[in-house]
């Protein structure tokens, strides 16, 4: 009989704030950024899009999009140094802002709402 999963057995990952460039402004476009984002770093697992949320929606005074991906730790190293930079806007179309264990901590820099649990 194997080993209980438990939760130091299983995969640890990170949250990360990123903003994306003016016009990427649905999620089906910021997927396909992902989506490319995979290829290029050659992650374990797809990076995944928790949070995109429209900044006049929220008051926030920034005209970008922004949006929260899931990482395991393994790729997080080469995702921040991928999206750091101001260039990182013009090359892969986002940016990262912040980075987190803890996906609350990411939404509290971000000034981002806790969304509403769909049932």
């Amino acid at each position: 009989m194997g080993r209980k999963l438990t939760k130091a057995l299983r995969g640890k990952r990170r949250w990360v704030g990123v903003a994306f460039r003016r016009g990427i402004v649905d999620r089906a476009t910021a997927g396909r950024l992902l989506h490319h984002l995979d290829e290029d770093l050659n992650t374990v697992q797809p990076l995944r899009l928790m949070d995109f949320v429209e900044p006049d929606v929220h008051g926030l005074d920034d005209e970008r999009w922004l949006g929260i991906l899931c990482v395991r730790l393994e790729d997080s190293s080469s995702l921040r140094e991928a999206l750091s930079g101001e260039d990182a806007l013009d090359q892969r179309g986002m940016q990262s802002l912040t980075t987190s264990g803890k996906i609350r901590l990411v939404r509290e820099r971000l000034g981002l709402p806790k969304p509403k649990r769909r049932r």
